[in-house]
């Protein structure tokens, strides 16, 4: 576990990588760099931790969220492969992948979440997923999952 130094927000190693790769290192809530492990970092030895409870957003107002966690549920359309191969687009809008609001696994990540089949698995169905929301400056709007623990649920 981790947290970060000025709010006192937990972070698991894999949200912290995230954070490192897409959002320099800075922490959703507070802005901080300072993240360390919990209870070594200067400051928490007396700190109470809390958990974030991220934003929840809709197709209607994303947007708005750029660059924070967020809870977000959504319709499936397609679940797209990358031309490389190793990474998936899990569609949340009917566009190009480099238009429409997705889930996106990495190489790393998509093993994480159970593979391939379990990816386009998803495809027709609704998902309810916890993740960074971010807008890549060639890919688009997307959520940065690699935790089957941030996918919070699935419905048919």
């Amino acid at each position: 576990m981790y947290e970060c130094v000025g709010c006192h927000v937990f972070y698991q190693a894999a949200s912290v990588e995230v954070l490192r790769e897409a959002n320099s290192s800075r922490c959703m809530v507070c802005g901080s760099t300072q993240i360390a492990e919990h209870g070594k970092g200067k400051g928490q030895e007396r700190a109470e931790a809390r958990n974030y409870t991220p934003n929840a957003v809709a197709l209607n107002n994303y947007r708005e969220h750029i660059g924070q966690v967020i809870t977000f549920t959504g319709y499936v359309y397609d679940v797209k492969q990358s031309r490389r191969g190793l990474d998936y687009a899990v569609m949340f809008e009917r566009a190009s992948w480099t238009k429409g609001l997705k889930m996106v696994a990495f190489r790393g990540g998509v093993r994480k979440l159970g593979g391939a089949a379990t990816l386009k698995s998803y495809a027709g169905k609704t998902l309810t997923i916890r993740g960074l929301l971010i807008q890549d400056p060639i890919f688009g709007p997307e959520i940065i999952v690699d935790d089957p623990a941030m996918v919070i649920r699935v419905d048919s």
